[in-house]
């Protein structure tokens, strides 16, 4: 994160230290074509004066109490010292300064530049134990030349934002000294920049489609013990311009699915030759539901041969089969006696707002009306029944 801080000229205050921390932000450069050069970044605007790029308002207090200037502000007195002040000219100062102070926090986008080589991990540290002997976690952390590309014009930004379109005095830090083993200051393009962190804590399990490379698949399930799941920032192999929060509730409702699922999934035959047949599996109308076909063949037309779920391709029902404009013999199902027949096929998430046990079929003319209706029918399929959504 890149942050910046300003002071809004005499008699235009902003009353900061009201109120949530930020009450509102920039969204428009968190994407766009830029990002094949640099990264992205979300500006968010501070309701809290400088209490986090400064310490306010306890340095400032302190700073004209003592005649310090560590907050930058204390240079008005003559010759432009600092002044120690008190009484009513302390209170008046205060007043003036704490209330228009504002900074700007860039939340930067975080790539690798080699993701399969990662320079951004933890591991077993070959140097530092604990008590019992046992390794440490060690981390090592970098920031590529695409973020660092973002910080440079996340400054840029900064100062126009400030200096041109508020008319505002930038006492944000330009020129960071590097210091040795100082990991919060780096060098770019000829200039330094100090970065921040927002105290959200992200990656170290991370999740991908390939166990080579990460520790849990999608749905956060671990790759080596497939009962255990890690669920959290945790799993982001990178970051966007965002708080983390949305994505951690979306995935956490992901991971909520397959675990229930796990434990409450249903698997069921369903017969060619029967009507409507019951799964045992009750549907409340509010939680997400599928319905997937994991194996089987039948027909319902023995001399187009055995079709899967999808049914017979090329074979539309009739008026008068369960579900005419479907293919004949596609799985089909319904919730309850009386509800709505659907196609199922090879996956369907069950409609919601419907409660009752979910019934499965083969689509095809259950009365007879045609010939020979269910009697003539072949074969079985195997379906799952789980909780989550396509």
């Amino acid at each position: 994160m890149y942050l910046a801080w300003g002071l809004m000229p005499e008699g235009k205050p902003l009353f900061p230290f009201r109120g949530p921390l930020s009450t509102s932000g920039i969204e428009d450069m968190r994407d766009g074509p830029f990002r094949c050069e640099r990264a992205a970044w979300r500006i968010e605007i501070g309701n809290e004066g400088w209490n986090w790029s400064a310490n306010d308002p306890y340095t400032t207090v302190c700073d004209f109490i003592d005649g310090d200037n560590n907050g930058g502000t204390n240079n008005g007195g003559a010759d432009h010292k600092s002044e120690a002040l008190s009484g009513v000219a302390l209170v008046q100062k205060l007043n003036s300064v704490l209330t228009r102070q504002f900074r700007l926090a860039f939340l930067i986008e975080q790539v690798e530049k080699d993701p399969e080589h990662a320079q951004c991990r933890v591991e077993s540290s070959k140097h530092f134990t604990d008590g019992l002997g046992l390794p440490r976690p060690e981390i090592a952390y970098e920031l590529s030349d695409y973020t660092m590309k973002g910080f440079k014009q996340a400054r840029l930004a900064a100062t126009h934002i400030i200096t041109k379109l508020m008319g505002a005095t930038e006492l944000t830090d330009l020129k960071p000294k590097l210091k040795p083993g100082s990991q919060t200051v780096f060098e770019y393009d000829g200039q330094n920049y100090a970065f921040y962190g927002a105290g959200h804590l992200m990656g170290t399990y991370r999740m991908g489609s390939d166990r080579r490379y990460s520790v849990v698949d999608k749905d956060q399930r671990s790759w080596d013990h497939p009962n255990l799941f890690l669920v959290g920032d945790g799993v982001f192999p990178s970051t966007g311009t965002a708080n983390p929060t949305l994505t951690i509730t979306a995935l956490t409702f992901q991971a909520a699915d397959v675990v229930a699922s796990d434990l409450l999934k249903r698997t069921v035959q369903v017969q060619a030759r029967d009507p409507w047949q019951g799964t045992g599996v009750q549907v409340n109308g509010q939680s997400w539901q599928l319905a997937v076909c994991t194996g089987g063949q039948w027909t319902a037309n023995p001399g187009t041969g055995m079709v899967g779920a999808a049914g017979h391709p090329g074979l539309t029902a009739k008026p008068g089969y369960t579900l005419p404009g479907q293919a004949e013999g596609a799985l089909i199902g319904r919730i309850g006696t009386s509800g709505a027949p659907f196609l199922v096929g090879n996956q369907a998430q069950l409609p919601r707002g419907q409660q009752g046990e979910l019934q499965l079929c083969i689509n095809d003319d259950l009365a007879g009306r045609y010939g020979a209706g269910l009697s003539d029918n072949q074969g079985s399929l195997s379906v799952e029944v789980r909780f989550g959504s396509v």
